[in-house]
């Protein structure tokens, strides 16, 4: 079946899922060869993750606070926690043992540091 013959849902879902997966780590078999790719920015991608940062120089503007600053330093601290302190060493090696609560907070906290 060929790509134009699926059904306008079933393209778009494809387009979407290949969208988050675009498979760079992706094998031929033996005795084939992939495609060629090109090399190309996709600014899909990359826009919302400049404008975030960008946004980071609307400081100039709109000032800051000694308390957003401690906020800022304590949110990061403890998401680095999370992240190497539970998120690796609790569900990458089972470290330790934790309650189902546990490891839900400690999963969001070290998600939210992505």
């Amino acid at each position: 079946m060929t790509e134009q013959s699926l059904p306008l849902w079933r393209r778009w879902l494809n387009a979407f899922i290949n969208w988050f997966d675009t498979g760079p780590l992706v094998t031929a078999p033996e005795g084939t060869s992939l495609p060629d790719i090109p090399d190309r920015v996709e600014w899909a991608r990359i826009i919302p993750f400049i404008a975030v940062h960008a946004t980071c120089l609307s400081v100039i503007w709109v000032g800051w606070s000694p308390i957003a600053v401690i906020v800022a330093v304590v949110a990061y601290f403890v998401r680095m926690f999370a992240i190497t302190g539970f998120y690796h060493r609790y569900f990458s090696h089972r470290s330790f043992k934790t309650s189902r609560v546990g490891q839900f907070v400690f999963g969001v906290l070290g998600a939210s540091a992505v």
